[in-house]
């Protein structure tokens, strides 16, 4: 009952929190810190400070989609920043992935991955154009579990 109720605001703070906080390590935390050298004591990093866009490899209206539809509204709430949506599906979504992974690293640019689909387009395909050095992971959002079955 606690899960059912709850459990939208609790994975969207989840999801805020490891958004923040993925998107602190880069060189946003190294300019603040060289501007604390300079004297400066202002060491607070604003983020998002525009829209971010999500990269879905997937037509609108499937999987990741819908996650984005359901998590969103609560993280623009929170963030006061709007989340746009771009669909480039194909390839079995390694055509967003491709250029996710090839963006520039500032949080701006997101992508749900499917981690086994993910991993295995660009293990089987060394032309997938992307690795999974292209990512940084900022929070789990799904549990699916695997089974074997008979």
């Amino acid at each position: 009952m606690f899960l059912r109720k709850y459990g939208i605001a609790l994975l969207t703070l989840i999801m805020a929190v490891f958004l923040l906080a993925g998107c602190g390590g880069g060189s946003g935390a190294n300019k603040s810190s060289d501007a604390n050298k300079a004297g400066n004591q202002s060491s607070k990093i604003e983020y998002p400070t525009k829209a971010v866009t999500v990269v879905h490899g997937f037509k609108p209206g499937g999987g990741s989609d819908q996650l984005a539809q359901l998590v969103q509204p609560f993280l623009e709430k929170i963030l006061k920043q709007q989340f746009v949506n771009e669909y480039k599906p194909g390839a079995d979504g390694a055509i967003a992935w491709k250029e996710v992974s090839n963006s520039k690293p500032d949080g701006y640019t997101l992508t749900t991955c499917l981690t086994p689909k993910t991993q295995l387009n660009s293990l089987i395909n060394p032309n997938a154009g992307y690795t999974m050095d292209g990512f940084e992971p900022i929070a789990n959002i799904v549990f699916d579990p695997g089974i074997l079955v008979v």
